[in-house]
């Protein structure tokens, strides 16, 4: 179903949205108010209070601002009345606009596809099972490999095959199309990084708490350090990322499908700016 097909089931408004969900949040945490909300969603308590009162109205840019910190889905996104998808331009001629070309509800299904994949750790997981000895193209026995629902491994096969990622014959059989993909500069927004780093981390704390020591590597670092390095660092990372994808062609008897994730963050309070604010 494309975008225009949805119109008529779109919810009321986004603004009521936004006080369902400080209703929410105020109903799980008596000590949540209008202004820690106003602080979450990056505006002044005032602008906020303006905005659920109707005294504001919303626009299409405040709705993608809030969206992103609210972790909300492009599917998410369409069923509200006052959020319109931007689809590619077409170019001007001479006083004349071009029709609006008829592939742009594909577009959008495209962009849809490419932040689902982003967004959740099986899609990768898949890509690599296919490699792995003894691998069963059946939907049910990847769900039962990676531990999570049929349906949604159904969506991402049929996902990775429109993204043409995979490809699948009238035997069944599927064949790794993806090559050497990357998330890495991809355009699509930053929720969906967001949401996989989640679940790569969830399956983490699984792993920690149910793998023996033998099968598992999870260790930290904790560092003073100055953050002007921070850049270099990253680009160690990045340089040992790919010094990693190298370890594959070692050996081609593939058994597992692994994750391997670096994290690197400040611990100290954002207000603080130095050492020296700790100690007052």
């Amino acid at each position: 179903m494309n975008i225009s097909q949805t119109a008529s089931t779109k919810s009321p408004d986004f603004r009521l949205f936004l006080q369902q969900e400080l209703a929410k949040r105020c109903g799980t945490n008596p000590k949540y108010s209008l202004r820690a909300f106003a602080k979450f969603l990056g505006i002044t308590p005032a602008f906020l209070s303006n905005l659920l009162k109707g005294k504001r109205s919303v626009t299409q840019s405040s709705i993608e601002k809030f969206s992103e910190r609210l972790g909300l889905r492009p599917d998410d996104l369409a069923k509200f009345q006052n959020f319109h998808f931007k689809g590619p331009r077409s170019p001007r001629s001479s006083g004349t606009r071009k029709p609006r070309p008829k592939s742009i509800p594909d577009f959008n299904q495209v962009h849809l596809d490419q932040f689902e994949m982003i967004s959740d750790w099986y899609h990768y997981a898949i890509l690599e099972l296919i490699r792995v000895r003894g691998f069963d193209p059946s939907p049910r026995w990847m769900a039962k490999a990676l531990s999570v629902n049929i349906a949604e491994v159904h969506a991402a096969l049929e996902r990775l095959e429109r993204l043409g990622m995979i490809s699948r014959s009238a035997d069944g059989k599927i064949q790794d199309t993806s090559k050497n993909y990357t998330t890495t500069g991809n355009p699509s927004t930053a929720v969906a990084f967001r949401n996989l780093q989640k679940g790569v981390l969830q399956k983490a704390i699984v792993a920690l708490e149910e793998l023996p020591i033998e099968k598992r590597d999870q260790t930290s670092l904790t560092m003073a350090l100055d953050s002007k390095l921070i850049p270099k660092l990253k680009l160690m990372l990045k340089d040992f990322r790919k010094q990693l994808v190298s370890l594959q062609d070692e050996s081609k008897d593939y058994d597992q499908v692994y994750h391997l994730s670096f994290s690197v963050y400040p611990i100290l309070s954002p207000s603080l700016t130095s050492i020296k604010g700790v100690r007052k």
